[in-house]
């Protein structure tokens, strides 16, 4: 941080990359290591992820489940409804996991000294 703020960019693209230095992490591998502490971390994001694209999993959200089965329109019950009950206590933990993350994040702040 220091070489990029002082404009040593030549320090920068020669430093060590095995020095513990903060790095840029993408989604994925976050997921994938956070999920080695809490295994429901990646079921959840994989569960999520197939809900918000384009695919089946976005239809399932307006669904209707009956005794003999799923489809749409009708006074059956609603699907997503089951999809929130069985993952709300997860997402909650993660969200209060994410809370705690983002306090540490605030205290990481660069001030200006001058």
């Amino acid at each position: 941080m220091e070489s990029f703020f002082a404009g040593d960019f030549e320090s920068l693209m020669t430093k060590n990359k095995s020095t513990n230095d903060l790095s840029q992490v993408n989604i994925l591998t976050c997921i994938q290591k956070w999920s080695k502490d809490k295994g429901s971390v990646e079921i959840l994001y994989d569960l999520f992820c197939d809900l918000v694209h384009p695919n089946i999993g976005s239809s399932m959200l307006v669904m209707q489940t009956w005794d003999d089965g799923i489809g749409f329109g009708g006074k059956g019950k609603k699907f997503g409804h089951d999809i929130l009950v069985k993952t709300i206590a997860g997402i909650i933990l993660l969200f209060n996991k994410i809370k705690d993350y983002l306090k540490a994040m605030f205290l990481l702040q660069i001030h200006d000294t001058d």
